[in-house]
């Protein structure tokens, strides 16, 4: 993932006081975002909160052509929010936004065929590329797993690439 937009901004520097009520209120975006992320953003945030939850991030994604089931969508809050809040806000929007374009430009680079799925080979040169080599063994069990065809050729769809 790019070093200029992280996915995780972790806990402030030490000696940073932090209000116990900073996860009320809203972030921002941050500078130079791109103006369709943060329209994107305001269409889903339906009743102007400057949160948004899972059902809107699920909307706001599927309004930018990227379409995951639920439990996706709860996976990416997870991965991506600070708080327990179960929402999100400018700042991790964006930085889950940026993330997924880095994973979709791997996914179609991999995807040389234009099938939307990718095979073993393709998932090992992903991880590669992420500095992850794994047995082939290894390889073969993790695209058998997330495998939602049970063809002949084991492959993977991009929803599943980014889990």
């Amino acid at each position: 993932m790019s070093d200029e937009h992280p996915s995780n901004y972790g806990p402030p520097p030490a000696g940073c006081y932090v209000s116990p009520f900073s996860a009320l209120f809203p972030s921002t975006f941050p500078p130079e975002t791109d103006p369709n992320i943060v329209a994107c953003f305001q269409l889903a945030d339906q009743d102007g909160s400057g949160f948004i939850d899972d059902k809107e991030l699920h909307t706001a994604l599927t309004s930018c052509n990227e379409s995951f089931s639920l439990r996706t969508v709860h996976l990416l809050m997870y991965l991506f929010t600070n708080s327990d809040t179960r929402k999100i806000g400018p700042m991790e929007f964006t930085s889950l936004f940026y993330s997924l374009q880095s994973l979709r430009a791997i996914f179609e680079k991999l995807d040389r065929d234009m099938s939307g799925k990718i095979d073993a080979n393709g998932m090992s040169e992903a991880l590669l590329s992420q500095g992850i080599a794994l047995p082939p063994t290894v390889l073969e069990l993790l695209v058998t797993k997330f495998d939602t065809t049970q063809g002949p050729i084991r492959t993977i769809d991009y929803e599943n690439f980014i889990l």
